[in-house]
């Protein structure tokens, strides 16, 4: 299941709706069961979501609507939770399309995610002492191992700078997107 496929069957099942992007949720617990082929009842959809639910008066009285941010929310509850995934159906499970619909966008709530950041905010600290001693205290003679550090270090600011446009974010709503 791709993220590509998320997006075009929520287009898909919202287009009853007059194009207001929203999902009653009789209709997105057969989207999550049929279409995307997860696990999941309409009572474990309300339990995840109930205080999210956006809720309008319609022809037939009141119902509780989701929209996209809260859609995607809850793919990412429902694939944190393996009794809800989906088996993959890839010929090729050990390829690189598997490997990236498994592990991105990153959860930014995970264990390697977190030590990730940990290992950054230390380089940040010894940076924030590093280059005002340098620029305060010129060295003449360069050092090959302090240049080699100041390398490595910015290489990984960089691959920092990768990482943080493959994390999800926590909306304002409160629902990861």
């Amino acid at each position: 299941v791709t993220r590509k496929r998320f997006y075009e069957e929520f287009c898909k099942a919202t287009s009853g709706f007059g194009g207001a992007g929203l999902l009653d949720i009789p209709k997105a617990e057969f989207l999550f069961r049929r279409a995307l082929g997860f696990n999941i009842k309409e009572s474990e959809l309300l339990a995840m979501i109930r205080d999210k639910l956006d809720t309008r008066i319609g022809d037939s009285g009141p119902k509780q609507l989701i929209d996209f941010d809260l859609y995607v929310s809850l793919i990412c509850g429902i694939l944190k939770n393996p009794q809800y995934k989906p088996e993959l159906k890839s010929t090729a499970p050990n390829s690189l399309i598997a490997y990236w619909d498994a592990y991105i966008p990153i959860d930014p709530d995970c264990n390697p995610k977190k030590a990730w950041d940990g290992v950054c905010m230390t380089i940040l600290l010894y940076c924030s002492f590093s280059v005002p001693f340098t620029i305060a205290f010129p060295d003449p003679s360069p050092n090959a191992a302090l240049e080699a550090l100041d390398v490595a270090i910015d290489t990984v600011f960089f691959i920092d700078i990768l990482l943080n446009f493959l994390t999800s974010r926590i909306s304002a709503q409160g629902a990861i997107v």
